[in-house]
């Protein structure tokens, strides 16, 4: 969390330590984690604005004042889906957003292959075109334990991320 707020730019943090199991639990977490993405960055109304307008724009997705509810059934969103809106908002306020997955090696089983493929879809179609601002998308991160991307001395460990965040 240091790391990201030395960083200074706008993130979404979803904290996976807690149990989950199931697409539901997931999807909980996603909501509580988009939750407190806009209540944090509140004051930005540009930024908040276009999240909300995203976000609101999502099959799944109802976005009621600073709270975001994701259905997780039949209608729910599809995680590439919000990786790919995540991306064209950061693009449209010409700014870099990061969403993190921490302790991602607990997402195991279906769920984890449903979240990886995600994550590996976002990394292929993310935006890197240049934006006006001279910055590209959005980007997601993971920390696993067995391969953490940020050591125990906040420093990024993996070269090509260490890259990444230079960017930022």
């Amino acid at each position: 969390m240091t790391t990201l707020n030395e960083l200074g730019v706008p993130y979404v943090f979803v904290d996976v330590r807690e149990v989950v199991r199931s697409r539901r639990g997931l999807y909980e977490v996603l909501s509580r984690a988009l939750s407190d993405f806009l209540r944090r960055y509140s004051p930005y109304k540009a930024l908040l604005s276009s999240f909300i307008g995203v976000l609101s724009g999502v099959r799944g997705v109802r976005v009621h004042g600073f709270e975001v509810l994701l259905n997780w059934g039949r209608d729910r969103p599809l995680l590439t889906e919000l990786f790919r809106e995540f991306d064209r908002v950061s693009g449209s306020v010409g700014s870099r957003f990061v969403f993190v997955i921490d302790e991602a090696q607990r997402l195991v089983g279906s769920l984890g292959v449903e979240v990886w493929g995600a994550v590996a879809h976002a990394y292929d179609k993310k935006n890197d075109k240049p934006r006006p601002s001279g910055r590209g998308g959005g980007q997601v991160l993971t920390t696993l334990k067995k391969y953490s991307i940020i050591d125990e001395n906040l420093e990024f460990t993996d070269p090509i991320v260490r890259e990444a965040a230079r960017e930022l």
